[in-house]
């Protein structure tokens, strides 16, 4: 995205990102998805690790963190990773914060996304699937008197809590449905900050903690399919999934998360949350031993954790301003900047750098995306521009996107005309529009749907001239060339544009009515997702629409809304067959291409540099983490 929305926990963090600014874990709970939101690469080998300290051991005393003891690293090492945005908090469940994400994943995370894969880390082995028995789908009775909040059931895609409004609305409550259940069996190995051990408890706890309607969550769409989550021993973790949900990507999306039971059961989100947002605990590599909002914040080495990371110190850096980034990765203090900091404006630089030998620039295809959100419909009451379809299709055919990405990016990337990326094996080959670059169809188009052009060259309808802003983040040197060609092209259409620039975390993804993206008060708003290896279909269905009464949970911030879309994707993501899921995949990207709820941009190329002296910093394309490795990272003084 860069923020990359996803929802949950760190966990989903990475999977749902929504495609998320960046469609989901909490280091405390775990460290996407948007909704909406992938990734390949392998780490350079790296020095053995040092033995850890056995868990009965305490480690030699510094200046004792909030929530656990006091710490020592496991050695000298320190590496500094530089980054443009600092995170909005540190509370792994309620952050949409990229910036957040990158702490996060030294603290903790159970699913890692690379190659446009789902993969375990160290909370299990492997997923439980019907393949290998772990999951297991058998048929029940239903009870329609039974049916509540707690006890939902899925019926054609749709969360039934009522019998009575279920009907009501047409829905018909069968006699049987079939239910999931899946079991998850922990490493018995892994441990809090604290020593203590992490077990079937810490699950059940993260569960609670998403259900509680006072977590400010970005979605709870797998939260809200799920029955129980048990524990019958303390490494056995058994979820019981509504009847009737059964979705390709059942064996990771219906894992919860952890967070430490023994610290947190019967808290407040309150009490969880001060906590989490300056000391998340962690179960991970690294640990938190002090932070510093807007400023840094300091990682060290977890002593129960095996084996134990390379490196006994990683400090993240916040520098909003990408040139004293640049300058500190020149003069060598600091070691990695991350992809949240970079852009191609910056390549000339980075070239003479690396020529110099001063740093090594990777430059990787993302499944992150550019793209412009409308305003179809607002939550604040004003008057949409975008509600008529012509009007977004008009824009799509006078925007340059060629000329864009010629005259900002270097010719290195490609248009985008779908939320899925053209290298993602579920994109639509056939049946999008392409939008190429047509003025005179797009003025067309405005004058079919009433807006005509005035004395001034700006186009009015009804009294009301085609004014509005397009928001996007401040301190991002490439989005702001992009937005000002973007200016000058839609003035030819009759668009008197404005442009704002604004903190990211702060004011466009803030949680709430208050956020621009969430309150969906913009008429239009330029930001990324990014994709994961399930096609983000989910991100624009009726139900992810971000309101009053659903507490804004949901990161449909456009508000568009389609029965025959949600009916496609709901289709093609419970199809467990995947050579049919192919084909049911292209389905409702061809109705959403064909509406336009948002314009896709372009496939945004991943920019890093890493110090000559730092080997196991790989970029992948798909992974929400600059150091989704970070134990397997090494410094050669």
């Amino acid at each position: 995205m860069q923020h990359t929305k996803i929802p949950r926990n760190l966990t989903l963090a990475l999977v749902l990102a929504l495609a998320l600014p960046i469609l989901a874990a909490c280091a405390g709970g775990t460290p996407p998805a948007a909704s909406s939101t992938a990734t390949p690469a392998t780490a350079t080998e790296a020095a053995a690790a040092t033995e850890a300290p056995a868990a009965t051991e305490a480690p030699a005393a510094t200046e004792a963190p909030a929530g656990g003891p006091a710490q020592s690293p496991i050695n000298d090492k320190v590496l500094v990773y530089g980054i443009n945005q600092a995170p909005d908090t540190l509370f792994g469940y309620e952050t949409q914060s990229s910036a957040s994400y990158n702490v996060l994943v030294g603290l903790g995370y159970c699913i890692k996304t690379l190659s446009y894969d789902y993969q375990p880390t160290y909370c299990f082995d492997e997923y439980p699937t019907l393949e290998n028995g772990g999951a297991v789908s058998a048929t029940v009775t239903i009870d329609p008197a039974a049916i509540s909040v707690d006890k939902p059931i899925i019926v054609g895609g749709n969360v039934i809590t009522d019998t009575t409004l279920a009907e009501t609305s047409g829905i018909t409550i069968p006699s049987e449905l079939s239910q999931l259940t899946l079991t998850y069996n922990l490493n018995p190995d892994l441990k809090w900050e604290d020593g203590t051990p992490v077990t079937s408890a810490d699950v059940i706890e993260s569960f609670r903690i998403q259900k509680d309607p006072a977590l400010q969550i970005t979605t709870r769409y797998y939260i809200d399919r799920t029955w129980t989550v048990e524990g019958p021993d303390a490494q056995t973790v058994v979820i019981t999934m509504a009847p009737g949900y059964l979705e390709s990507n059942y064996y990771w999306a219906s894992w919860p998360g952890v967070s430490p039971a023994h610290l947190y059961n019967g808290k407040s989100i309150d009490e969880i949350r001060a906590a989490e947002s300056e000391h998340p605990f962690s179960y991970g590599p690294y640990m938190v031993q002090e932070n510093k909002p807007n400023e840094s914040t300091t990682l060290v080495s977890n002593p129960y954790f095996t084996p134990q990371p390379k490196i006994g110190t990683v400090i993240f850096k916040y520098v909003s301003d990408t040139n004293q980034l640049l300058a500190q990765a020149e003069s060598g203090d600091i070691d990695v900047i991350g992809t949240i900091g970079l852009g191609l404006s910056d390549v000339p630089k980075l070239d003479d750098l690396e020529a110099a030998g001063k740093l090594t620039a990777q430059y990787v295809p993302a499944s992150v995306w550019e793209h412009i959100d409308f305003g179809v419909q607002r939550g604040d009451g004003e008057k949409p521009f975008f509600d008529d379809v012509k009007v977004r299709q008009a824009v799509a055919y006078g925007t340059n996107r060629q000329e864009i990405i010629e005259k900002v990016l270097y010719g290195k990337t490609t248009v985008m005309n779908s939320y899925l990326p053209g290298d993602h094996p579920s994109f639509a080959k056939t049946g999008l529009d392409d939008y190429a670059f047509d003025l005179a169809k797009a003025k067309a188009l405005l004058d079919e749907a009433g807006w005509a052009a005035g004395a001034d060259g700006i186009r009015e309808k009804d009294g009301r001239k085609l004014a509005f802003t397009l928001y996007t983040t401040e301190g991002n040197a490439t989005r702001k060339a992009v937005t000002e060609v973007i200016q000058q092209q839609w003035k030819e259409l009759g668009i008197d544009l404005k442009l704002e620039y604004v903190p990211g975390p702060a004011v466009l993804f803030k949680s709430g009515a208050e956020g621009l993206l969430a309150g969906r008060r913009f008429d239009t708003a330029l930001y990324a997702w990014q994709s994961n290896p399930e096609p983000s279909h989910n991100l624009y269905i009726c139900s992810e629409i971000p309101t009053e009464e659903n507490g804004y949970v949901g990161q449909n911030n456009p508000g568009y809304c389609s029965a025959e879309f949600d009916a496609a994707a709901k289709a093609a993501q419970t199809e467990l067959d995947k050579a049919k899921r192919l084909e049911l995949d292209a389905v409702p990207q061809q109705i959403w291409n064909k509406d336009l709820p948002a314009l896709p941009l372009y496939q945004r190329p991943q920019i890093a540099t890493v110090s000559p002296r730092v080997t196991g910093v790989v970029i992948d394309p798909t992974s929400l983490y600059d150091l989704y490795n970070i134990e397997e990272i090494d410094i050669s003084e």
